[in-house]
């Protein structure tokens, strides 16, 4: 089957599948793109229902606006020379640096980052073989909020969060992804 690839945000979307599948779960990590105040609003939202409360995080963020830069003909639809995605957690606004890495980092955010590397590296929508085709900037973000000189100036969220910040470089998308 021929999928048509033109739509990052649903590229992206199937590379995050393929994340909760390695992550062994149906739902986590959950996925968002858009503006960040976009995200902040539909988190908001979820929190005034109790169904939907406690499905918010692990959460793969893609930061919108991004740049798609036309490939001309060929095998590829678009390149995207940079992408912000964060990977984010829930914490303890308690925790120090040391129980975040503890709590946060090593056991929810690290699996979930290797994973999207692998899914990005896995995935026929992009031009890739492994993990270490893929270019990137990673930021830990411990007490994720808005950015600042050094890290991050307090929180623009209602929650308390960790986070993983990724900057992808040269993306390239295939025109078509074979399934």
């Amino acid at each position: 089957m021929t999928i048509d690839s033109r739509y990052f945000v649903d590229v992206l979307g199937s590379v995050v599948d393929n994340v909760k599948l390695l992550y062994n779960s149906e739902e986590k990590p959950y996925y968002m793109y858009g503006h960040i105040l976009d995200i902040l609003k539909r988190l908001t939202i979820k929190d005034t229902d109790d169904s939907e409360k406690e499905k918010k995080y692990p959460l793969i963020i893609l930061i919108q606006d991004f740049e798609e830069q036309s490939a001309g003909r060929g095998v590829f639809e678009y390149t995207i020379p940079e992408v912000k995605i964060v990977i984010v957690t829930d914490t303890n606004q308690n925790y120090t640096s040391d129980l975040r890495y503890q709590y946060s980092f090593k056991p929810i955010l690290y699996p979930i980052w290797q994973y999207l590397l692998a899914s990005i590296a896995k995935s026929d929508y992009f031009d890739v073989t492994s993990i270490e085709d893929i270019e990137y900037s990673k930021f830990d973000r411990v007490f994720w909020g808005k950015e600042a000189v050094y890290g991050v100036d307090g929180s623009i969220f209602n929650d308390h969060l960790d986070a993983i910040e990724i900057r992808f470089k040269d993306l390239k998308i295939k025109k078509y992804n074979n399934c």
